[in-house]
């Protein structure tokens, strides 16, 4: 226990949580990197085209997240697109 004084109010006793000896980190899956590019390429795009400038990490996270999203949207719609295309394709040959 920690006696703790808060600008000049009454002190009072802080009593940190036991530590358990574990982490959050360590129940999480773990995505093996194929597998994560083979779903969100726009990941390895962000991380090669954006800016490498010293700006704020708002800013820089900011670049990361757009070129991220709009990497993966065009992936998604021409992955999409392809699949409607040989959907038609094979409903016309059927017919």
């Amino acid at each position: 226990m920690t006696q703790v004084t808060l600008y000049g109010a009454t002190p009072f006793l802080y009593c940190a949580p036991p530590h358990t000896g574990t982490t959050a980190a360590e129940n999480e899956p773990t995505v093996p990197a194929p597998v994560l590019m083979l779903f969100s390429p726009g990941l390895k795009v962000a991380e090669l085209v954006t800016p490498a400038r010293r700006e704020a990490l708002g800013v820089t996270f900011g670049w990361f997240l757009r070129v991220g999203i709009a990497a993966n949207a065009a992936y998604y719609f021409a992955l999409f697109l392809l699949f409607v295309y040989l959907l038609q394709r094979r409903r016309n040959s059927a017919v």
